[in-house]
């Protein structure tokens, strides 16, 4: 790494003593301030070419982030997310103001939240990854995972908290979400398309529920992300509840190329799982929409 404060005004390195009388007995400066340059340049076309613009933004290594990203898709238990937090909490004392740490530790403090029993340690980690969410947000107020994991651990906080308080969550929620699907909808998959489409199916229409906006938002989700089979979960979900097996049956199929039945993963057996369930209900609706078509 280049040390900047090695250079002044004029390129004349600050240093003293033997060092100093060596470099002015036999280095140009001129070409000593070229050389110094030049690597500036070799550095930063480097780290936008080969890295990318968002690694010369973020101080944390590419290769820490990556492995930390497989980590969050591998690991399973609470134990596991406590060591990933630990080693992301080093490299945060090192660098506190990355986003892309900061919005990363708020999606293991929402991993913790989701495997605990009781509601005090789910409402703790919950309200971390918020803090974490909005270090980010603070970071770069364009962060579209910060909005988008401040928004899941907001509902999720509001959920543990009781009914009142998930009522309270409701636009919040809803803002947060639109707003990282503003700035970047790909985020997790069509995680923001994905999450209001849940919200607008879920919610009771006197609160705001609205199922052709919820579908509006899974195909959204699947358009972007069509190899991750919850997008197809979902919106098949939506389209039987709205009367539409024959397209619920469609839309459901590719689950079970995108997760095989042979899977080890347990998440991925889960959905499949969830998937056959699905498509039992779609069968019993296609099977009593042929009864009543043949006995008007």
């Amino acid at each position: 790494m280049i040390n900047y404060a090695m250079i002044s005004i004029g390129c004349v390195p600050f240093m003293s003593g033997g060092i100093l009388r060596v470099l002015q007995a036999n280095y140009n400066p001129s070409a000593f301030c070229s050389g110094i340059f030049s690597l500036l340049l070799r550095t930063l076309l480097f780290t936008f070419l080969v890295l990318g613009p968002d690694a010369a933004a973020e101080g944390a290594e590419p290769a820490a982030l990556a492995e930390w990203d497989a980590a969050y898709r591998q690991n399973r238990s609470v134990q596991e997310f406590l060591d990933l937090e630990r080693r992301m909490q080093d490299a945060l004392k090192r660098e506190p103001a990355s986003e892309a740490l900061a919005w990363r530790m708020g999606r293991v403090y929402f991993a913790l939240g989701k495997r605990m029993t009781s509601d005090a340690d789910k409402e703790l980690y919950f309200s971390r990854c918020m803090e974490q969410c909005e270090e980010a947000i603070r970071s770069n107020a364009g962060s579209a995972p910060g909005y988008f994991f401040k928004g899941l651990c907001l509902g999720m906080r509001g959920q543990t908290r009781g009914l009142w308080a998930s009522l309270m969550m409701i636009e919040p929620f809803r803002e947060t979400m639109e707003t990282a699907l503003r700035l970047d909808p790909s985020v997790d998959r069509g995680g923001p398309h994905r999450a209001l489409g849940r919200l607008y199916q879920d919610l009771p229409f006197f609160l705001g529920g609205d199922l052709d906006e919820a579908i509006g938002h899974f195909r959204e989700a699947v358009r972007l992300a069509p190899d991750y089979a919850e997008n197809h979960l979902f919106l098949a979900r939506a389209l039987l509840e709205q009367g539409r097996p024959q397209e619920a049956e469609h839309t459901l199929r590719p689950l079970f190329r995108i997760v095989p039945a042979d899977a080890s993963d347990p998440d991925d057996r889960e959905m499949r799982q969830s998937g056959r369930k699905l498509m039992q209900r779609i069968s019993s609706e296609l099977k009593q929409q042929t009864v009543d078509a043949h006995n008007p």
